[in-house]
């Protein structure tokens, strides 16, 4: 088990972890076997019957207790999360903020109940609202810009009415941990981590753009003077190569196993190469994307006759729409999005010795 063993990056006040990686290894079934953890501030203290304050557009609140919403009709949902700075540490150039490898997504199953079921009595579908303000019970001063904020977002309208966009409770059939956002975190399927929100204590209507930090200043893609292009919201496509692993010694038959996801948008074909991208070999299903938000499982087969030692393989996933993965994304200046197509060295030994 200490292969699976989460790869600590920084911990809190209170030492919690704050920022942990997953190993690769540890995704080579359905669901991750275990999970990243980003805090953007120290781990708030939240209390197991925390209510949630809910607004309409006219201004008028109510509080809803964790046991009535859990009373709700139910929804699960199978999808990656992934967080925006997934890879930003493999940029040719480097960017500001922690240079992470590819240790921050996994998959699991959430169940919880869908926002607009919690929305049902605000008469949503009469007001005329465009944005869902999700506000966390996180706060804290981000840096390097020394602004004190309370962790929010703004969800567009489409995706918040969006059934599998839920206030989750459970992962893999067990309660939220707390270091996960319990009691109830937000789960949006197919979009980066940092719009699922954890520790919710409030939904607000509005029709008005929210422009707080941590919709208007970062989680952006901006040009390098700083000029904002769009936020980051869907995942890009992306396809991870689990086994074999960097460095190992593998021959002409070992298999390639390789997950690939594109956020709200199927998988049209994953591909491998072993000459630097001269020639690309099509990879085969091995087990369907589950819905929508999920990896689905491929394999490859590495060409039989290629000159023995160091080799490179590399895969890279492209969707229905055309998106695909480059050598080298188009640089942002904070780093998001890095979806570069994934590589990794292994030794190419002399054919397998025939059994006696």
């Amino acid at each position: 088990m200490e292969r699976l063993a989460l790869h600590p990056r920084s911990y809190d006040k209170s030492g919690a972890l704050q920022m942990a990686e997953v190993p690769l290894i540890a995704h080579r079934g359905g669901l991750s076997e275990a999970q990243f953890i980003v805090h953007h501030y120290d781990q708030p203290e939240v209390a197991d019957q925390e209510t949630l304050v809910v607004t309409s557009l006219d201004g008028t609140s109510r509080s809803i207790d964790i046991e009535t919403i859990k009373s709700l009709p139910t929804r699960e949902v199978t999808a990656v999360l992934e967080c925006a700075g997934n890879g930003r540490g493999f940029l040719a150039q480097r960017a500001p903020g922690n240079q992470f490898g590819l240790g921050l997504f996994h998959q699991a199953k959430w169940r919880g109940v869908s926002v607009r079921d919690i929305l049902r009595d605000d008469d949503i579908s009469q007001q005329d609202w465009t944005t869902l303000v999700v506000q966390s019970s996180d706060e804290g001063v981000a840096m390097p810009e020394n602004v004190h904020a309370q962790f929010g977002k703004g969800l567009v309208r489409s995706k918040a009415l969006h059934p599998d966009t839920i206030l989750a409770w459970q992962v893999n059939g067990q309660d939220l941990p707390r270091n996960h956002g319990a009691p109830v975190r937000l789960v949006v399927p197919g979009w980066y981590g940092i719009w699922w929100a954890k520790w919710v204590k409030s939904l607000a209507l509005t029709d008005r753009p929210y422009k707080e930090f941590w919709q208007h200043e970062r989680y952006t893609y901006q040009t390098a003077d700083g000029t904002i292009i769009a936020p980051v919201t869907e995942h890009l496509p992306r396809a991870v190569i689990v086994a074999p692993e960097s460095n190992d010694e593998v021959f002409d038959d070992t298999e390639v196993s390789i997950l690939a996801w594109a956020g709200e948008t199927p998988v049209a074909a994953v591909e491998l190469t072993v000459d630097d991208g001269a020639s690309w070999t099509s990879a085969t299903v091995v087990e369907a994307a589950p819905t929508p938000f999920a990896w689905g499982r491929y394999r490859a087969a590495i060409s039989t006759g290629l000159p023995r030692g160091r080799r490179r393989l590399a895969v890279r996933a492209t969707d229905i729409n055309g998106r695909t993965q480059s050598w080298q994304p188009a640089m942002n200046r904070l780093g998001y999005g890095n979806n570069g197509i994934h590589t990794i060295e292994i030794e190419l030994l002399p054919s397998r010795p025939a059994e006696a």
